[in-house]
C-alpha cells in the first residue's frame, strides 16, 4: 500500500495529511496559541472528590477542572500484550486522593465541549519505537503487530535492555529491531523523565511540568513506520529540519523526504481542500452510486449505508453484500479522516445470509487495522446494526475547523420563512394590545419579508429589511411618529 505525508506550515498554523493509495485518511492541524494538550504532564492540585462516581476533578491550570477516574488502571491493556501481569504486577488498587493534594498526572484526552480533560496517573512517554512507563515495571507489545513470535521476540528484547524500576511498551515501528535500536530511545526518555520529576519537585500546582512535542513532531513519532514512501514537505527549511530529526532514530527514512516546489501550494496539488469539504458533509458518495449518511451526536455518532444508484448485475443478496463491504471500507476511511470518537452505531442494509454478515465484520475489522486508535468491532444486535466504540484522544475534524450555526444554533435546521413572520406578527398585536402608541416596525431579512408581504397582516404594520438578520431572527418595535418615514407600509 503506498503511504505519503504531506507537511505545510503557514504563520500560525501547521497542517499534515496522511495519504493510503492516493486517498486521504487522516488530517491534523495545530494553531499556534491552541496547542492540544493531551499528552502534556501536569502538576495538579485536587479540587474535588466524589467517591460515589470514583472521580476526582483536578486543576491543572487550563482553567477547566481536569477529570480523573479514582480506579484509574494505567494504560488500556487492550492495546498492548502484557504477561506476568499477577502480585504486585496486577492492577493497581483505586487511587485514595483528598482534597488539595498534588498530583503529578498526563493529559490522556482532550477536553471537549463541556468536558474537561481526561488525566491519568499513569505516566507515558513516547519515543518512536518504544514508550517509557516509569511508574510501572510491565513490558508490553503492540497488539498491532500481527505475528506471535515476533511479539514474544521483541518482548524478550524490551526486558533485556528496560530500566531498573520502569517498563517499556515496544511500539508497531519497531518490527525486525533488536534492543539495542531501543537504546537511544531509552536514554532519552529516562533523561526527560528526571527532568520532568526535578520541574514537578520544584514547581508550584498547578503548573505544566512538560509539554509534548509540536505536531511534526509528534507525526515523525507516531505517525511514520517504514511501510511510508514520501514525506513531502512545502518549505525547504521545513524539510532539512525533518530530515535532521530522522536521523535520530530512522536515518533510512531522511532519504524519502522531499521538499515540495511546485507551482502552486502542497495542499491545492493533492485537493486536500477539497476532500475535506466532502469530509465535513454528512452524505458521503460511494464509487458504486450507493451512500452513506453520517450523523454526529453527543453520545454517539450513527452512520447510514443506503443503496443510492447502485442496483448490482446479480442476484439481490449478492448486490447488497458488494454494497455493503465497499461502504464498511469507506466507513472506515471517514471514521479515521473525521476523527470519530466514542459509540458508533452503523445501520448497513439488511443481508439474509449469515455467512454474509460474519464476513462484512471482518471486512470492517480488517478496514480498521491501520486506525491508530483503538477500535472495538462489538458485532451485530437483534436489530441487525452493528456496534463499535473508537478511542476518543482529540477533538474531532469537525469540531476543530467547524463552529455551531449562529442561525440554526447547530441543528441543522431553520424556522420555515412564514413561520417566523406569523411570530414576529404576534408579537407586534400583543405590543399594540399592551396600549403601545406609535408605528410598529417589524425588521427581518429578505425571505421573512416576503412572507410578511404575502400575509397581508390586519392593523397595519410597518417593514424594516434587514440582510444582517438570520432566518430565525425578526425584531418588532414601536419608533416615535416619523420614525417610520421610507418603510414600507403593510396592510
Amino acid at each position: 500500500m503506498k503511504r505519503e505525508i504531506l507537511i505545510d506550515r503557514e504563520p500560525g498554523l501547521v497542517r499534515v495529511a496522511v495519504l493510503e493509495e492516493g486517498e486521504l485518511c487522516e488530517y491534523f492541524l495545530e494553531r499556534e496559541g491552541a496547542e492540544k494538550i493531551a499528552g502534556n504532564l501536569y502538576k495538579g492540585k485536587v479540587q474535588n472528590v466524589l467517591r460515589g462516581m470514583q472521580a476526582a476533578f483536578v486543576d491543572i491550570g487550563t482553567g477547566k477542572n481536569a477529570f480523573l477516574y479514582l480506579g484509574d488502571e494505567g494504560m488500556d491493556r487492550r492495546d498492548f500484550a502484557f504477561s506476568g501481569e499477577t502480585g504486585e504486577d496486577a492492577a493497581p488498587p483505586p487511587l485514595r486522593v483528598h482534597n488539595g493534594q498534588e498530583l503529578l498526572v498526563q493529559a490522556v484526552k482532550e477536553p471537549e465541549g463541556s468536558k474537561g480533560a481526561r488525566l491519568s496517573t499513569h505516566i507515558s512517554l513516547p519515543g518512536h519505537f518504544v514508550v517509557l512507563t516509569p511508574r510501572s515495571g510491565l513490558v508490553g507489545v503492540s497488539r498491532r503487530i500481527g505475528e506471535e513470535a515476533e511479539r514474544q521476540r521483541l518482548k524478550a528484547e524490551a526486558e533485556r535492555v528496560k530500566p531498573e524500576g520502569m517498563g517499556l511498551i515496544v511500539r508497531t515501528a519497531a518490527v525486525g529491531m533488536t534492543g539495542e535500536d531501543f537504546l537511544p530511545d531509552i536514554r532519552a526518555l529516562s533523561a526527560l523523565w528526571q527532568e520532568i520529576c526535578a520541574r514537578a519537585q520544584a514547581g508550584r500546582a498547578p503548573c505544566c511540568v512538560h509539554r509534548d512535542e509540536d505536531l511534526v513532531a509528534r507525526t515523525l513519532r507516531d505517525v511514520l513506520t517504514g511501510d511510508v514512501d514520501r514525506i513531502v514537505v512545502a518549505d525547504a527549511g521545513e524539510a532539512e529540519r525533518v530530515r535532521r530529526a530522522l536521523q535520530g532514530f530512522a536515518p533510512e527514512m531522511a532519504r524519502r523526504v522531499e521538499h515540495y516546489a511546485g507551482g502552486v501550494a502542497l495542499f491545492d496539488a493533492y485537493r486536500i481542500e477539497s476532500r475535506l469539504d466532502k469530509a465535513m458533509q454528512r452524505k458521503v458518495w460511494l464509487k458504486s452510486g450507493g451512500y452513506l449518511y453520517i450523523e454526529t451526536t453527543e453520545a454517539l455518532t450513527v452512520i447510514d449505508v443506503n443503496s443510492g444508484k447502485f442496483v448490482g448485475s446479480h442476484d439481490l443478496q449478492d448486490t447488497v453484500f458488494r454494497l455493503n463491504c465497499e461502504a464498511a471500507k469507506e466507513i472506515a476511511r471517514q471514521v479515521r479522516l473525521r476523527d470519530i470518537g466514542g459509540i458508533i452505531v452503523i445501520d448497513f442494509i439488511d443481508m439474509q445470509s449469515e455467512e454474509h454478515r460474519e464476513t462484512l465484520l471482518e471486512v470492517l475489522r480488517e478496514a480498521f487495522r491501520r486506525d491508530r486508535n483503538k477500535v472495538n468491532v462489538a458485532g451485530l444486535t437483534s436489530l441487525g446494526l452493528v456496534e463499535m466504540t473508537r478511542k476518543r484522544v482529540r477533538t474531532s475534524l469537525s469540531s476543530a475547523v467547524q463552529r455551531t450555526c449562529p442561525c440554526c444554533g447547530g441543528s441543522g435546521r431553520v424556522m420555515q420563512e412564514e413561520h417566523t413572520a406569523r411570530r414576529a406578527l404576534r408579537q407586534a398585536r400583543l405590543l399594540r394590545a399592551s396600549g403601545a402608541a406609535g408605528p410598529i416596525v417589524l425588521s427581518v431579512n429578505g425571505e421573512t419579508a416576503g412572507a410578511l408581504r404575502r400575509l397581508r397582516p390586519a392593523g397595519g404594520v410597518y417593514l424594516e429589511v434587514d440582510a444582517r438578520k438570520g432566518p430565525n431572527d425578526y425584531h418588532v418595535e414601536t419608533r416615535p411618529s416619523g420614525a417610520e418615514e421610507g418603510l414600507e407600509y403593510l396592510e
